[in-house]
């Protein structure tokens, strides 16, 4: 499983981008994902649709999938980027640290990773983990709860300096007494 992350703009109810960080998962067979409380963020709960069939899913742990809707909504790869995407997600109900999972599917169809089928194993456990198994997983565990801080940070500090950044473009525009153009102006789509 190939497994990459992202910083992404989505458009949220104000028509204004909210970045969002975004995981290209191989390893998702099944549609786009998006967490709900990113859906609250973007302010776009009134979009949700229980029109659909939910997906028979467990995770890596063998829980269920949730479900709680889904949805469409437009985003972009960068805040400079002029191809504007419209995309379904599932909506998922429980996860603090990720925003937006990009499935296998959607990959592919975008040419975003090439992925060598005849490369790909199955792994699963045949014995019981030995102690110095489980000590490399704890590992593993504090390592990855490491990197979820880091993610959550990294996305913070983005959203700090898109905001920034707008500022001190707005404040230049001001003082040279040209009009400063919104993300909303100008903006094409694909």
């Amino acid at each position: 499983m190939r497994v990459a992350s992202l910083t992404n703009p989505i458009v949220g109810a104000d028509r204004e981008y909210i970045f969002a960080l975004a995981l290209l998962d191989t390893g998702c067979q099944t549609g786009n994902w998006i967490s709900r409380r990113l859906v609250e963020r973007l302010r776009w709960q009134h979009k949700i649709s229980q029109d659909y069939e939910p997906p028979n899913l467990t995770d890596a742990g063998g829980h269920p999938v949730v479900t709680c809707g889904i949805i469409s909504l437009q985003w972009k790869w960068s805040p400079q980027g002029t191809r504007v995407h419209d995309c379904k997600f599932f909506i998922f109900r429980e996860s603090p640290y990720l925003d937006v999972v990009f499935g296998v599917d959607y990959i592919v169809s975008e040419g975003l990773l090439t992925i060598n089928e005849k490369a790909m194993l199955t792994m699963t456990a045949h014995n019981k983990a030995t102690s110095a198994e489980n000590a490399t997983i704890l590992l593993a565990l504090e390592k990855q709860k490491q990197d979820k801080a880091a993610l959550e940070a990294r996305r913070i500090q983005l959203q700090q300096q898109a905001g920034q950044q707008q500022g001190s473009q707005s404040s230049q525009a001001q003082q040279s007494g040209l009009p400063f153009p919104t993300q909303n102006q100008g903006r094409r789509r694909p």
